[in-house]
């Protein structure tokens, strides 16, 4: 089993697949790649657009900065790339002898905070492009025929990063003593902070992939010209080898259900992202995704069912019209209809996005002021409970209720961290930022 970035992962299943044999991907560590153009603030370059036909200092080979290639793919941008990529190269933009240069979020542009230049940043991400990082995997023999193996070795892999991203000072300081002394403890926080934030496991469980992803990034490689044959996903993520070769033994009574129940209908929710949702008449999210591998795993089949309102829904749970709700709170009103599950699918944090400048570290920060809030959501409950006289924006769907903000209908909106973060970068609301606060109602 192996660390690499993703450009070089796909650089080796295209070597390996010549041969027959085959990658497995274990776990992404980095959610998204950190490599980015960088430009002086001065120079007044901005965006990829303003590169056609200008020198770029870029790498010998394609995958080392694919993202960066793609963007430029699709964008329609030919800028003029110089392949003289060197270790010390932000010093040419230091000193002006190059105008843009390749970096890692991580390492590169602490050299410039440390002095005090103003940059411009060029994230691949920004115009659609958004890789996975660094990735953990292993070949299909392995896979196979050592799964526990690979299964201990990815739990400890993900155990290490945990602690890791916890105790941040400890890491640093233990790296500056016994590893490395060459980059200062001032750069080490940099990095971490900049590592923390492409792993962004606040807002995606350490280690997940997702096969959608997964193929979007196999077709932005094809559309580039790298041949790869078909991608088969389901022999190229670790987990699916688990599923293949997992049973479950079922109860009699439980054999007999789902005999008489071959088809299981699932809520799927407008807009619950990046969980559960639905976008152009597809069904998709974390939650989808482990819906359909449980299903799959099971043998059953399922019918999402798209359109409805919450209030809806939870009636047709009641009658009989529906059979799961993924994401649902446990309350003492819905004990008495719905049989709540023993595991948690993900841990939802609740969180507060206000418009940038104003601050708040608890709910008396956002005393008087009108709070959007998703109508008749256990948060709307909630807050009717604790805070009777708090006024509110009750919006229909959560993009309203982080739109309202945005739009100044709203002073605050208070809802899953993830879901908000999603909105906020979708739809590029550079106004507002998120903040966590922990035990958010604990003062209520």
């Amino acid at each position: 089993m192996a660390m690499q970035s993703m450009a070089l992962l796909i650089q080796c299943l295209f070597f390996i697949k010549q041969k027959n044999e085959s990658v497995v991907i274990v776990a992404p560590i980095f959610q998204h790649s950190p490599s980015v153009l960088i430009s002086l603030k001065e120079s007044g370059i901005q965006t990829p657009y303003e590169l056609n036909n200008k020198d770029v200092l870029f790498y010998d080979n394609d995958t080392d900065g694919f993202s960066i290639l793609s963007m430029f793919n699709k964008l329609k941008i030919k800028p003029n790339l110089i392949r003289e990529r060197g270790k010390n190269d932000y010093l040419k933009l230091m000193n002006q002898e190059v105008d843009v240069t390749p970096a890692y979020l991580s390492n590169e542009l602490f050299y410039f905070k440390e002095k005090g230049i103003e940059l411009n940043i060029i994230n691949p991400m920004n115009y659609g492009v958004d890789l996975y990082g660094d990735m953990l995997f292993t070949n299909q023999n392995e896979a196979k025929n050592h799964p526990d193996r690979v299964k201990k070795f990815k739990e400890a892999t993900l155990k290490g990063w945990e602690y890791a991203l916890n105790n941040k000072e400890e890491m640093i300081q233990l790296i500056h003593e016994k590893y490395s002394s060459q980059k200062s403890i001032a750069h080490l926080r940099y990095e971490a902070n900049a590592i923390e934030q492409v792993i962004a496991k606040e807002m995606i469980p350490l280690g997940t992939v997702d096969k959608g992803r997964m193929q979007y990034i196999y077709d932005l490689y094809t559309e580039y010209g790298f041949s790869l044959n078909n991608l088969d996903l389901t022999n190229f993520i670790f987990d699916d080898f688990t599923v293949a070769t997992s049973s479950i033994n079922f109860t009699q009574e439980e054999q007999e259900y789902l005999q008489q129940h071959p088809v299981f209908k699932v809520q799927n929710m407008s807009s619950f992202p990046p969980y559960n949702f639905n976008e152009n008449n597809t069904p998709m999210g974390y939650s989808i995704d482990f819906t359909k591998l449980l299903a799959e795993k099971v043998g059953i089949n399922i019918e999402f069912i798209s359109g409805k309102t919450w209030q809806e829904n939870l009636q047709m749970l009641k009658d009989g019209e529906l059979d799961v709700l993924p994401n649902v709170a446990i309350n003492p009103e819905r004990k008495e209809y719905i049989d709540f599950t023993s595991f948690k699918q993900f841990d939802y944090r609740v969180s507060v996005a206000v418009q940038k400048g104003i601050e708040i570290s608890s709910m008396e920060d956002l005393e008087g002021r009108v709070i959007a809030v998703l109508n008749k959501s256990f948060l709307h409950a909630t807050l009717n409970e604790k805070y009777p006289n708090q006024p509110l924006y009750l919006a229909p769907t959560v993009k309203d209720a982080v739109e309202a903000v945005a739009n100044g209908k709203a002073d605050a909106v208070i809802d899953n961290a993830s879901t908000i973060e999603y909105y906020i970068t979708k739809n590029w609301l550079s106004n507002l930022h998120n903040i966590n606060i922990d035990n958010l109602f604990g003062g209520g």
